[in-house]
């Protein structure tokens, strides 16, 4: 899967359930658990997602928005 795609899989996927699991979104995007953490890690570099515990994470303002503008 593109790394774009992937994130933004990701950022629905946590948008919807949120807070989720990194495991739990390696499941519902069905990818490999170290490309979502990976994307995870993204996302939150670029703000659209902040850790909520320990592998868990939620969304942000700064990602909602970005899922609105698509």
């Amino acid at each position: 899967m593109r790394q774009q795609q992937l994130e933004w899989d990701v950022l629905r996927a946590v948008a919807e359930r949120r807070p989720i699991r990194v495991t739990d979104l390696a499941d519902r995007v069905d990818e490999h658990p170290v490309a979502v953490d990976r994307a995870c890690r993204r996302l939150h570099d670029e703000g659209h997602i902040s850790p909520a515990g320990r592998g868990v994470y939620d969304v942000t303002e700064r990602g909602q928005r970005r899922l609105a503008e698509r």
